[in-house]
């Protein structure tokens, strides 16, 4: 087992907490009077966990531009843009999502909207 590397956060909190972040970067936040012992201990017990989780971050693919990953599978999708709309609508179908919007949007705010409408499309055709 390598040794990790880790960026400790004091804050006024009751519990140490671990996150890993998009790059693999490992943050350990911890109660402001939390000694180095303690945090060496919390990080050696959770090492394996933590190497898992940053294994998984490193072995990620890069996207395609107009593809998105959702409950562990890749699907393409198709963004028309039309001013005339009032709303966002999204249409699945041949393992695509279809997004007509009224406006330009980010691409986060473009995922959240394919997601619940999905969810919702779910929802409603498997339960």
């Amino acid at each position: 087992m390598s040794k990790i590397k880790y960026e400790i956060i004091y804050k006024k909190k009751k519990s140490i907490s671990i996150s890993i972040d998009v790059e693999g970067n490992v943050k350990v936040s911890v109660p402001n009077n939390t000694s180095k012992d303690t945090i060496e201990r919390v990080i050696k017990s959770k090492s394996e966990w933590i190497s898992r989780k940053i294994k998984e971050i490193n072995s990620r693919e890069e996207l395609e531009v107009n593809t998105i990953m959702y409950l562990g599978k890749k699907y393409s999708i198709e963004i028309i843009e039309q001013p005339f709309l009032k709303r966002n609508f999204v249409a699945f179908f041949n393992d695509k999502f279809v997004v007509t919007q009224h406006e330009s949007v980010t691409v986060l705010h473009t995922f959240y909207v394919i997601r619940s409408h999905f969810n919702f499309w779910c929802f409603h055709n498997f339960s």
